[in-house]
This record gives structure tokens, sequence and C-alpha cells, in this order.
């Protein structure tokens, strides 16, 4: 959700994120900072799906992904800089 919805589309994303979780899926997370998971571990092992991480370092990255993301094709292993990630 971006600060740049109105309250109507942030009620409604809210709305389909709720209905999400009672069909039984689980809580998607997107870890920052992740170095090689330690918080998506706990994550993963409270039932939450980890959807995607940054992390800035490659060596780190790289095993993010080997740890979270072993059928990745490279996408999740790559380091990015937070500072300069756009909106989706």
């Amino acid at each position: 959700m971006s600060s740049t919805e109105s309250p109507c589309a942030r009620a409604k994303a809210l709305k389909a994120k709720i209905e999400r979780m009672r069909a039984g899926k689980p809580v998607r997370t997107l870890d920052i900072f992740a170095g090689c998971g330690g918080l998506s571990l706990g994550f993963h092992s409270a039932g939450f799906q980890v959807a995607a991480a940054v992390e800035l370092d490659p060596t780190a990255a790289k095993s993010h992904a080997r740890n979270f993301f072993p059928d990745d094709n490279g996408t999740h292993g790559r380091a990015h800089d937070i500072t300069k990630i756009g909106r989706a």
C-alpha cells in the first residue's frame, strides 16, 4: 500500500489481505536488511511466507536466496541498495 493511495484504495487492499488470511493463506513478509536470513527464519518458522528480501551485501544476499529460495533463477540472490529501489 502506498501513502499516495486514496483511503478507499487502502481500505480495499487491507480487506483483501484480511480475506487472504481468513482463507488460511500465510501472511506475507518482506525482509529488509536481510543478511543471510535470521529474521526470515523466524518468520518462516512462525508460519509466515517470506515473499522477498532486500540485502546490500552480495554474499549475504546469495546466502539468503539459497536458504529461502533454493529453486530461484538468480532473482532473489542479487544484492540491492534499499535507498535506490523505486516504487513498484
